[in-house]
């Protein structure tokens, strides 16, 4: 039997077991309200925008070594339409640049200056080297040296003989006179199409012909008293110089080709006509027959060149672009 002055069991005393039913019951309302809270806490996150896909696109699908799809690099390398979702745009890139110079142009066209060396014929005067420059502008100039074979020489005095333009004794005379000529040629031009090998060309040239023939050559042209006295002095088989000198003015056109940059291919037709000469006459040893032969031979050689020497040209080179 307990004292009268014992406390009470705690187990058997109504406030305790009360209290104890109260805790245990608000530890059970905690935990069962902890994962609705962590959900409500979750989705008050910030989520990235919903995106719509079309139904009939079928989304790229990530690999397990990028969690990108395999359409898609990163960082990208290059930006298209197909790359992205239906309601996001590519990004917008300028247009390439087409204002370079075409590979269908010409190389030369693009440079502003250009130096070619040639080897050049212009039929039926020379052949020689020839040095041309293109400047800024598509502007031409040229400049040629050659001189004039006697297969050109022949031809030339030959087809006017048969022609009937002068007679034998004048094809002969021309004929010696030619002997040894030397020619150079300047002139200057355009190019009118950056594009294209069209070359049009205006110049002079000059014709130097040191040549010789004898007296039997020259006494059928002078007066029958001065024939008569060039025969008794020295005979009809003297040496006798001829030295003339020609001017000329020239136009043409022709084409050129640019190969792998540096081969020149040129092609040209042209006009040559003589505006003025001079020539000299010398029998050797006898300047007294020479001052009474030469006004007369001096005077037919230059009746000659401004009569006659009125010839279409065809030149012919090829050559190295050095740059």
């Amino acid at each position: 039997m307990m004292p009268p002055h014992a406390p009470a069991d705690v187990t058997h005393s109504p406030r305790r077991i009360a209290l104890l039913f109260t805790l245990a019951g608000a530890s059970i309302a905690v935990t069962q309200a902890a994962p609705a809270h962590a959900a409500a806490v979750a989705a008050t996150r910030r989520k990235p925008p919903a995106v719509a896909v079309d139904p009939g696109v079928r989304a790229p699908e990530a690999s397990v070594a990028t969690p990108y799809p395999a359409s898609l690099s990163y960082p990208p390398t290059s930006y298209s339409a197909a790359s992205y979702p239906v309601a996001m745009s590519a990004p917008a890139l300028p247009p390439p640049d087409r204002s370079g110079p075409s590979s269908a142009a010409p190389s030369a066209g693009g440079d502003p200056f250009a130096l070619d060396l040639s080897a050049v014929t212009w039929i039926p005067l020379s052949v020689g080297p020839e040095l041309s420059f293109e400047l800024p502008g598509r502007v031409l100039a040229q400049v040629h040296l050659g001189w004039m074979p006697e297969l050109y020489s022949h031809t030339m005095t030959n087809s006017l003989e048969d022609a009937g333009v002068y007679d034998s004794e004048i094809s002969d005379l021309v004929d010696g006179a030619v002997r040894g000529a030397t020619i150079w040629r300047l002139s200057a031009g355009w190019r009118p199409f950056p594009r294209a090998g069209l070359e049009l060309t205006v110049g002079y040239a000059h014709v130097a012909l040191d040549g010789a023939t004898n007296s039997d050559e020259v006494m059928p042209l002078v007066p029958e008293d001065v024939a008569d006295e060039i025969a008794a002095e020295v005979g009809n088989d003297v040496d006798v110089n001829l030295d003339s000198s020609i001017h000329h003015f020239t136009v043409g056109a022709g084409w050129r080709w640019l190969i792998a940059d540096h081969l020149v291919i040129r092609a040209n037709i042209g006009y040559l006509q003589a505006f003025a000469s001079h020539s000299t006459l010398d029998i050797k040893g006898r300047p007294d027959l020479t001052g009474l032969a030469a006004p007369t031979v001096e005077s037919v050689l230059h009746d000659h060149y401004m009569r006659y020497v009125k010839l279409p040209v065809v030149g012919f080179g090829v050559g190295y672009r050095f740059f």
